[in-house]
């Protein structure tokens, strides 16, 4: 019996013939959720399937990748890169906007504490934190099953790391049980923000930190804000970081660009994935130069009579 592949040209067409599955499945859940979100009917369970979509071309292009977000860097350059991590330019502009928001700009510390993150993504994030600020529990919650299998095979085992699948709108852990509850560009998809909020809320500790980054239309940032306020958070820190996620896409397009042009996908679903990614060709990163949408990273505290952490 002949093996199934048989030839390399035929490993070649298999391999072509996954990514443009993947791409496929991507697209028509991209498609999905934009037609429901423009009739203004958002759903989590359609998230998650769109980013079951999202993992699966990610891992079957090989793209090598363990980050989603968008990234920072500062407007003249990079972020200057210190980590023994072998990072490739865009995912080192995504951590350098991860370890922004999870440090809170290098003045705090999750050493010893108990992190939620709500929105692990690909896992890179929680992984990198697990490793270096070496909390005492790292737990990171996701959406979409696909990724957090993902997530389990790519960065397990690690001491004090897991993943876990739920919605961040209804938190599936107890009362008081962590420190800091942390998302990165994740929130946007949440259909009802307000219920985010009131969880991370009830499972945080009195004192404890919500660190949050991720952007919205221009006139929904005041909602935002109201929303975390509203649901007993002191916010402590806002940091408007669009002009450093404009610069880091800059940086960074080119590289997205020949990425998604190598994959030889069809042209539609081409210009659907140039958007996810914010290349500079695309109206999304159109939306962030203009500013129609606004890049908000914030320090919010439940009120309470301790204090989360220590100061770096």
């Amino acid at each position: 019996m002949l093996p199934l592949v048989s030839h390399p040209h035929t490993a070649t067409r298999l391999a072509n013939a996954r990514v443009m599955w993947a791409a496929t499945r991507f697209a028509w859940w991209w498609s999905i959720v934009d037609l429901l979100r423009r009739g203004g009917i958002e759903s989590r369970h359609f998230y998650g399937r769109f980013y079951d979509g999202v993992t699966g071309l990610v891992t079957t292009a090989g793209s090598g990748g363990s980050f989603l977000n968008y990234g920072y860097a500062s407007a003249g350059a990079m972020e200057p890169w210190d980590g023994d991590d072998a990072l490739d330019p865009t995912s080192r502009a995504s951590l350098a906007l991860y370890r922004r928001t999870a440090t809170d700009a290098g003045t705090f510390s999750c050493a010893g504490l108990d992190v939620l993150e709500a929105g692990a993504g690909l896992g890179g994030g929680a992984a990198w934190l697990a490793r270096h600020e070496r909390p005492r529990r790292m737990v990171a919650l996701d959406v979409s099953a696909a990724a957090v299998r993902a997530c389990r095979e790519r960065h397990l085992p690690r001491t004090g790391l897991s993943f876990e699948h739920g919605d961040a709108q209804a938190l599936p852990f107890v009362d008081d049980s962590f420190d800091v509850v942390l998302s990165v560009e994740s929130s946007h998809t949440y259909p009802r923000f307000d219920d985010f909020v009131r969880e991370a809320r009830r499972v945080l500790r009195d004192g404890g930190l919500l660190l949050l980054a991720d952007f919205r239309a221009a006139g929904r940032i005041e909602r935002l804000r109201e929303a975390i306020a509203r649901e007993g958070f002191e916010i402590e820190v806002c940091e408007d970081v669009t002009d450093n996620v404009v610069a880091a896409l800059r940086q960074t397009s080119a590289a997205k660009e020949r990425r998604i042009a190598s994959l030889a996908l069809p042209r539609f679903v081409a210009r659907q994935v140039a958007y996810f990614a914010g290349a500079t060709s695309s109206e999304k990163f159109a939306r962030f130069a203009r500013r129609d949408d606004v890049y908000l990273r914030l320090r919010a505290r439940k009120r309470g009579l301790a204090s989360a952490g220590s100061q770096a």
